[in-house]
């Protein structure tokens, strides 16, 4: 077991949010360690529908060389409209070690194309003649 783990997974910078119409959402995350001078040598981020990763995972950033934990962009499929996905994310410090994986955080997608869109405007009638009323 490693002495790091990784915490606070957010998405365009918000916990869990929800609606956003991001195709592209970046996601980040702190590593959490009491040993100083940690240094985070590779991520990997996996996206599901389910929170516990049994059914087929939509994307596996597989492992990523790289030191970075913020604005990491979703690199998976399309997204779908109105659909919440479940990700997940371990670290290897500069030795090698990996981390647990974190506990799984989500984001909620909104409408993501204006064809999905079905509404009327709400206004005042024009004149007596649109409500129905006699001229």
């Amino acid at each position: 077991m490693s002495n790091f783990e990784v915490t606070n997974l957010k998405v365009n910078y918000r916990k869990n949010p929800l609606g956003i119409d991001d195709l592209h959402p970046r996601l980040s995350w702190w590593i959490s360690t009491e040993v100083r001078g940690f240094i985070q040598s590779a991520y990997q981020v996996q996206v599901a529908n389910d929170p516990k990763f049994v059914s087929e995972l939509i994307w596996d950033s597989e492992k990523v060389e790289s030191d970075s934990n913020v604005h990491i962009e979703y690199a998976g499929p399309d997204l779908q409209s109105r659909t919440r996905y479940y990700y997940r994310v371990r670290a290897w410090n500069d030795q090698g070690k990996v981390s647990e994986w974190s506990e799984p955080a989500y984001w909620e997608t909104a409408l993501l194309s204006v064809k999905e869109w079905q509404a009327k405007w709400i206004a005042a009638p024009l004149s007596n003649q649109d409500n129905g009323a006699e001229p």
